[in-house]
């Protein structure tokens, strides 16, 4: 079975700039309330020139980014945005696996006392993987 793998370019901070004109301009006419015909299709006529300047491009680069950044780095169990635990979990690991090797690099040999103390700064010790 073969990987494959498909790279999506970065929204553009124009393709940023044309999407929030085109959120302007559908909310100013979703709070127009009554207006005149000749309004209305003027505020149409923006909309769909606005999303045409975006382009399918810009727009996939928009809404593909936000739904990638979603799946892979969001906490699916959330309906908000909130990183996934493993990755709010991330840097507290790292500080972990840092202490660890300080505690080795300490003693300047690999001893059962360095590897002890590492394996309890990474909180394996709760294992009795420190015991003799």
């Amino acid at each position: 079975m073969s990987t494959h793998q498909v790279k999506l370019a970065k929204a553009t901070e124009d393709d940023f700039k044309i999407m929030w004109k085109v959120f302007e301009a559908f909310q100013e006419i979703e709070n127009s309330g009554h207006i005149s015909e000749l309004r209305e299709e003027r505020l149409n006529k923006v909309t769909i020139g606005r999303l045409l300047q975006l382009g399918t491009g810009g727009f996939t680069r928009i809404v593909m980014g936000c739904e990638t950044l979603i799946d892979n780095v969001c906490d699916k169990n959330q309906d908000y945005y909130e990183l996934t635990p493993s990755l709010l979990n991330a840097e507290s690991e790292l500080d972990k696996a840092h202490a660890a090797l300080e505690a080795i690099l300490k003693t300047g040999e690999l001893s059962y006392d360095s590897v002890a103390i590492a394996r309890t700064a990474l909180g394996l010790d709760k294992y009795g993987l420190n015991e003799k």
